[in-house]
């Protein structure tokens, strides 16, 4: 990762994770959908990020949550399992041409299909660990399956909504 990107996803960590702690967290959908956005800052790292800044900035991230909610340690649990599956998924959806250096994980320059299942697997993951994780208990397998489904489709609709506004448009070479 070059230090071009040091500095925007610095503040896109401090701001996501400012307003997930202090507005999203308060925002609960009748009992069932709890808007997490928070995971889209591991999801949107450059692709070429060593999985073990992955992994340790999807813990600290989790952490921070965390600390502030009082939900000891799921968020971190959860965010951590997703950074570390990211890589292996990424090479799974690796086009033949390869990724380029520094290319970022954004439906702008990946493609709108690409996107929707890169990040829909990671949300999942950690959507269903961290709503297994909250209920610790299989009993609930079915409500804990709708939670992480709704709350998915909230995450990724209010992401979607933020993106469109606020990711750099990038320039693809021709």
């Amino acid at each position: 990762m070059t230090g071009r990107y040091i500095v925007p996803n610095t503040i896109r960590f401090i701001l996501v994770l400012l307003a997930q702690i202090f507005v999203l967290n308060h925002v609960n959908l009748f009992g069932w959908a709890a808007p997490l956005v928070y995971p889209f800052l591991i999801i949107l790292l450059p692709i070429g990020v060593p999985s073990s800044i992955v992994i340790m900035a999807g813990f600290l991230a989790g952490l921070t949550v965390d600390f502030f909610t009082n939900t000891g340690g799921i968020h971190a649990a959860s965010l951590t399992l997703m950074g570390f599956l990211r890589k292996p998924l990424l090479m799974q959806l690796m086009p033949q041409s390869g990724y380029e250096k520094d290319e970022l994980p954004t439906f702008k320059d990946q493609g709108f299909g690409w996107f929707m299942i890169y990040a829909g697997i990671l949300l999942f993951i950690h959507h269903f660990s961290y709503f297994l994780l909250e209920s610790f208990s299989f009993h609930h397998f079915g409500k804990t399956l709708v939670r992480t489904f709704l709350s998915g489709i909230v995450s990724f609709s209010l992401f979607w909504i933020i993106s469109l506004a606020a990711l750099p448009q990038r320039k693809k070479m021709r």
